[in-house]
């Protein structure tokens, strides 16, 4: 009996020893873990954006602008260490319609998030017609007509004015100066001029001013003196041009050899009417025109935007460019506010609700059109002078 509890006894020190010596085991590593000192390390998510842009044909160069643009956007937001990369794919539609549509949806099933373009209205169209809903977040940096936004497409954002608010704007900034009689000289084939004509008689009427006279011309045409000679009839404080400024410089140096002395106003399609003239600054002094971006404004913002664009690409930046640079750090702006991934539908939430401090202004948006200040740029002996 003795030697039997004995051999109890024994068996239960043993037991105990080994499991001391177990936990013993168990803790040492345990106190090395509290003095770790490993940084911690940033799980990267990445955000697709698929290009829809003419980087080939008549229109290259304004893709090529919108592209260079967005790619320097991507690239420095890449270099902040965000928790998200931002990853462009930019391809070719030749300002083309089925182009479009087809590299729309090879986008879309390469699983994309970001939509950026396409370039024309006719594309942007078209690729809306095929996209209802698709849950994308999608970017218009330079398409103007009005029914690409609002309604049904809460995912659409456009980063330029609409066709219509510049029209209405050139109407609100003549009556807040004192203007209440104006004349109107469009293209009558050009779908831009005809829709910046119409809204801006709709608001210069509505605020109490008067459509004196009104004129148009066809594509092609050279000799403005019959509109002259009716415009002579009548008494008005400035003429209203919606048209491009090859168009404008031409005319403005007939009527000036016509003896019409007033105040032009044009749409943004005016900025280049300075280089147009080759030094002969007369007859454009004081003309006003609406702009979206100016690569000469003097702020911070812009004079740093201008000098990295010029390095990167050896030229000023467009519109285009400067559009599109606003609109991929809105994207990234939008990333910041996501709380569970970066799907296209939450980065379109998010952007409803942004304020975005851009290079080509401070902005936000209202119905997926850009709300911010309207901005005039005067023709000044030969450069352009922002108000």
């Amino acid at each position: 009996m003795i030697k039997k509890t004995l051999c109890v006894l024994l068996s239960l020190m043993f037991a105990l020893t080994a499991c001391q010596k177990k936990a013993e085991e168990n803790q040492a590593p345990q106190e090395e873990e509290i003095v770790d000192t490993t940084p911690e390390v940033i799980t990267q998510s990445s955000i697709k954006v698929g290009g829809i842009l003419p980087l080939s044909g008549d229109a290259a160069s304004y893709g090529e602008a919108v592209k260079n643009g967005a790619t320097l956007a991507a690239e420095e937001i890449n270099a902040m260490n965000k928790p998200y990369t931002l990853e462009l794919d930019i391809r070719d539609d030749r300002a083309n319609v089925e182009d479009a549509v087809e590299i729309y949806n090879t986008l879309k099933q390469e699983q994309a998030q970001v939509i950026l373009g396409p370039f024309t209205n006719s594309c942007a169209e078209q690729v809306r017609k095929t996209s209802p809903n698709d849950k994308l977040l999608h970017l218009l940096v330079s398409t103007t007509e009005e029914k690409l936004t609002g309604g049904k497409n809460k995912n659409v954002f456009r980063f330029c004015y609409n066709n219509k608010a510049k029209g209405e704007a050139a109407a609100d900034y003549m009556l807040k100066n004192g203007i209440t009689q104006a004349a109107i000289l469009y293209e009558s084939s050009d779908t831009y001029s005809k829709a910046l004509k119409q809204a801006f008689s709709d608001r210069f009427k509505q605020g109490g001013g008067t459509v004196v006279v009104e004129e148009y011309f066809a594509k092609g045409d050279r000799d403005f003196k019959t509109q002259a000679d009716r415009f002579k009839k009548y008494n008005f404080k400035a003429v209203f041009m919606p048209i491009y400024y090859t168009q404008a410089q031409e005319i403005l140096l007939q009527f000036k050899k016509y003896g019409i002395e007033t105040q032009y106003f044009g749409g943004e399609k005016w900025y280049g009417i300075v280089e147009q003239v080759e030094g002969n600054f007369g007859y454009i002094e004081g003309s006003k025109f609406l702009q979206t971006y100016l690569s000469e404004a003097q702020n911070q913002k812009n004079t740093d935007f201008v000098k990295k664009y010029k390095e990167k690409y050896g030229t000023a930046p467009d519109e285009y460019a400067a559009c599109a640079y606003d609109a991929i750090y809105a994207v990234s702006l939008a990333a910041e506010n996501c709380k569970d991934g970066y799907s296209g539908l939450k980065l379109a939430e998010e952007m409803a609700g942004i304020k975005v401090e851009g290079v080509t202004g401070t902005f936000s948006f209202k119905d997926g059109e850009i709300q911010k200040d309207t901005a005039f740029v005067t023709v000044e002996k030969g450069t352009y002078k922002c108000e």
